[in-house]
């Protein structure tokens, strides 16, 4: 195991990383869970989007 600083990641971003990431795969249509990883039957694309109403 290596440190994220170590492979080029600011350890005081790592979450916020992790959430664009994600969000990059929600938008392109693209698996962020697999049977490898999580034990999900297929692989499955995370997240909803939510977008507020107009007023």
């Amino acid at each position: 195991m290596k440190k994220a600083s170590e492979i080029g990641l600011n350890p005081d971003a790592i979450e916020a990383q992790l959430m664009g990431y994600l969000a990059a795969r929600f938008f392109e249509n693209l698996p962020s869970s697999f049977e490898t990883t999580t034990g999900v039957q297929q692989p499955t694309i995370a997240g909803e989007l939510f977008l507020p109403e107009c007023i």
